[in-house]
């Protein structure tokens, strides 16, 4: 009896020691799965992620950031413009809300923003009412006079009445092309794109000093593809295009630029 009961007494007491050691360990395996959610953990884990791209804008002769202006503003940097090979204002009208732009030739151009523009010029006093900017300076005929966009620092395309900050007020938008400045660096960059039906895209910049106080910045830019359809009657090809431009822009030290540039489009 005696040691039925020293057994029994003995069972108890290992049973109490095996709960005491368990109650120990809980508190150290909460605190060691509550490490990694602690609060200064989240930041760093929050700028580990992706970020927006901060677009300095001129859209008030005025550097300032594109969430910071009270227009409504639609921007573009060099990069972005060169990986969705977006080369002319038609390209850029997919990328823009409420921006439409249609061409019948060369000569025949319409654009429209917010569903304001002009339908066709057949006036040599008319003026479009959707201005194009190229370095502050008014395109006021567009048609064959409408550059090609490459080697470009940004795009910006104002919506809605815009007064007469860039030099020639309109009613109702404005598309303002700034292109890449000259460096007394010297560097240089350039891309090749390859597609179906004849499709070549490239683009090939070098800029540099001439001088201790003249810098100067060189580009070209070729557009070709062939036709992607055909006249049945005569076998012509359509919609195709083949088109060459360039760009030379000399600069001083305080970035007073002249720029002459030469395109050619060929596109039935």
């Amino acid at each position: 009896m005696a040691m039925i009961t020293c057994a029994r007494v003995l069972r108890l007491a290992l049973a109490s020691a095996s709960i005491a050691a368990l109650g120990t360990t809980l508190p150290a395996f909460a605190q060691s799965t509550a490490g990694p959610t602690t609060p200064a953990a989240e930041p760093a884990a929050q700028s580990e992620g992706p970020q927006l791209e901060d677009i300095i804008v001129t859209a008030r002769k005025r550097e300032e950031s594109l969430q910071n202006v009270p227009i409504a503003v639609t921007a573009f940097s060099g990069n972005a413009l060169r990986d969705g090979q977006i080369t002319d204002l038609s390209a850029l009208a997919g990328r823009t809300p409420s921006f439409t732009f249609q061409a019948q030739g060369s000569l025949e151009q319409e654009s429209f923003i917010r569903g304001v523009g002009t339908v066709r010029l057949t006036s040599a006093s008319a003026d479009p009412s959707i201005g194009l900017f190229v370095n502050e300076v008014y395109i006021g005929r567009r048609g064959s006079a409408t550059p090609p966009i490459f080697d470009v620092e940004r795009v910006e395309v104002l919506r809605g009445p815009q007064g007469t900050i860039f030099g020639k007020n309109v009613v109702g938008g404005a598309v303002s092309i700034i292109t890449a400045t000259p460096k007394f660096d010297y560097g240089g960059g350039g891309y090749v794109s390859v597609g179906s039906h004849g499709t070549i895209q490239s683009e090939a910049n070098v800029t540099g000093a001439l001088s201790d106080s003249t810098a100067a910045r060189i580009s070209f830019q070729q557009n070709r593809h062939d036709g992607f359809s055909r006249n049945i009657v005569n076998g012509q090809e359509l919609d195709d295009t083949d088109g060459y431009a360039g760009r030379a822009s000399p600069a001083d030290q305080r970035q007073r630029r002249t720029d002459l540039q030469l395109h050619r489009r060929c596109q039935p």
